[in-house]
């Protein structure tokens, strides 16, 4: 005979299931991870278990589809030839032109007129909105880009 083993109305045995004690059912209570225990036993769900962290988002807030081709413009440091006729050596390897291809160079004389650029083996036309140049177009001492249209560059200051 134990401590349980008493009749009591409405009331059953049952086992705590931390110490394993035989107590009737209703001395015992339900824990946070649903188990029935004596009172002794109980223990208080840790506080860190309700702790919410920080929703981490790691999306960037927009992104865009890469591109075919190289966007970039190919530095070509100080131009050199002539006025009219400008030679660029670009930094890096590069071969083309292309449509599309960027080259940029800072001027070291003022174009007296229509010109032309020596760039990758080939010469060129440069143009500038879709006409030959001017005189004044290119100034001395400018940052320029010139794009390749599949037939000429076209000036662009920057």
């Amino acid at each position: 005979m134990g401590r349980a083993d008493f009749w009591a109305l409405g009331d059953y045995n049952a086992v705590c299931s931390m110490c394993g004690r035989k107590r009737k059912a209703s001395q015992l209570v339900k824990n946070w991870q649903g188990q029935y225990r004596c009172p002794e036993h109980d223990d208080v769900r840790h506080p860190q278990d309700f702790v919410r962290a920080v929703p981490d988002v790691q999306t960037p807030p927009w992104t865009q589809p890469p591109i075919d081709t190289f966007q970039g413009a190919i530095a070509c440091g100080d131009a050199a030839g002539t006025a009219n006729a400008l030679v660029l050596t670009p930094t890096v390897t590069a071969a083309g032109p292309y449509p599309g291809q960027i080259f940029q160079f800072t001027a070291t004389v003022t174009n007296t007129g229509p010109a032309t650029v020596a760039v990758v083996g080939s010469t060129v036309t440069i143009q500038k909105d879709g006409a030959a140049l001017v005189a004044g177009d290119i100034v001395d001492g400018t940052v320029y880009q010139i794009q390749y249209d599949d037939t000429n560059f076209q000036l662009d200051s920057w």
